[in-house]
């Protein structure tokens, strides 16, 4: 099996494909499913259909014609997001679910900005196009396993002003990540951070581990047999951390668990319809 065929397997692009259509006819009616920032309400009109709500009428057009009438919503094209992921070694501790997770987010977030017109900036290099998720799909493949620290990172995040930022992270992330963002968050449009959780952080085995930090190479001792609640409160705490240090620089953080089914496509591209990036 090549590298590409395992991390954008065809029931990926199967999942990608149906988010895009799920987006676009929305779950009631004629109404499209609502893109907060994406849309603005149009100069055409039609009937008021099952799905549309009383916030969406036109009043001033209903009176004239005697019926509910609603503004068709247009989509705002265009724009710049600007996608990093923390390629950092905690990325993939044990196994590379969390490594192929990220970088399949990454491409489902920039198919979907260039469909929608706006140019995408990956890792640095930029993409523009409606044919350019080729050019995305492939830098992504040519990454280098996760490796180092978030001082990397912060090194790295240098986006154009008035950008929309979505970065993709763990939950161990650091100060030096925290505090690249400083420069950046009065200048962009929207700077959202997910923070993706593996089922094995989440749910830990109930055993005596022993481990090494993935970045610093320390070696780590875990009693989970007597310990177990105390590992509980000692991640939600983490998480909790997390939450503060972005709020301080005016991040937007979501924490998202990844679905224990590796190949639960749908589940995860739910991660990308809940961030509202794109």
């Amino acid at each position: 099996m090549t590298l590409q065929s395992e991390l954008f397997p065809p029931a990926f692009f199967r999942a990608l494909d149906a988010l895009a259509r799920r987006r676009v006819q929305g779950g009631l009616g004629n109404r499209q499913c609502p893109r907060p920032g994406r849309q603005v309400r149009g100069v055409e009109h039609r009937l008021i259909s099952r799905g549309d709500s009383f916030r969406d009428i036109d009043w001033r057009a209903s009176a004239r014609q005697d019926d509910f009438l609603v503004r068709q919503p247009e989509e705002e094209r265009g724009g710049h997001l600007v996608i990093w992921l923390d390629r950092s070694a905690s990325q993939a501790p044990q196994n590379k679910q969390r490594d192929f997770a990220q970088r399949r987010l990454a491409y489902a977030a920039a198919w979907l900005a260039l469909e929608s017109g706006a140019s995408v900036q990956v890792q640095g290099a930029t993409f523009s196009g409606s044919q350019a998720a080729s050019q995305v799909q492939s830098s992504l493949l040519a990454m280098p396993p996760p490796h180092g620290n978030d001082k990397t990172f912060s090194m790295s995040l240098a986006p154009m002003s008035n950008s929309r930022v979505f970065v993709l992270t763990d939950p161990w992330a650091g100060a030096a990540y925290w505090s690249s963002f400083e420069p950046f968050a009065q200048s962009q449009k929207a700077i959202s951070s997910v923070i993706l959780v593996s089922p094995e952080e989440r749910h830990p085995p109930s055993d005596l581990l022993e481990m090494r930090d993935a970045e610093s190479g320390e070696l780590i001792q875990i009693d989970l047999v007597n310990h177990r609640a105390g590992y509980f409160d000692a991640f939600e705490q983490q998480l909790n951390l997390q939450q503060a240090k972005a709020a301080s620089v005016g991040v937007r953080l979501q924490v998202s668990d990844l679905p224990q089914d590796t190949q639960d496509f749908e589940a995860l591209l739910q991660i990308i319809e809940a961030s509202h990036v794109v």
